[in-house]
């Protein structure tokens, strides 16, 4: 079964300020303070412009996937299995700032799994559709503990 992650406009808000703030920064400012010359200050631009675009195909792109025997999800060429069997405990949380990986398009509450090992202790998630993605995610790892 497959899961979309939800999408604020908040987050693309904050994402399209900071987009705009380091092409000035970047870009802009340079050429007009003179610290470059024309043709140098097209490299710092090309790399903005790489780096931001696999950030936006990152978050464009987030999908969680549930698997015979794990929570796999993609966000852009970020792809992570997270096994049913090490799952402890979900809740939906907040705050989805802090620790353990975050893989979220939204600043809205978001869902908390634990792990009792690994190397993400936490992982947070947004589906579109909560309620079913706890439901299924109950159905793949019974034994999980479920805090809403």
């Amino acid at each position: 079964m497959r899961f979309k992650a939800k999408r604020s406009v908040s987050f693309f808000t904050y994402f399209g300020v900071t987009l705009v703030f380091s092409f000035l920064l970047v870009v802009v400012l340079p050429i007009i303070s003179h610290i470059y010359f024309f043709g140098k200050s097209i490299v710092p631009a090309l790399v903005l412009v790489i780096v931001l675009s696999i950030c936006l195909w990152s978050i464009l792109s987030i999908e969680y996937v549930f698997l015979d025997k794990s929570l796999f999800i993609k966000a852009g060429y970020f792809r992570v299995h997270f096994p049913y069997d090490n799952m402890t405990k979900v809740a939906v949380i907040a705050n989805n700032f802090g620790s353990g990986l975050r893989v979220v398009s939204t600043f809205e509450p978001v869902i908390e799994i634990h792990y009792s090992n690994g190397r993400f202790k936490t992982i947070k998630v947004s589906p579109e559709d909560e309620w079913s993605f706890l439901e299924e995610l109950k159905k793949r790892s019974p034994m999980i503990k479920v805090e809403l």
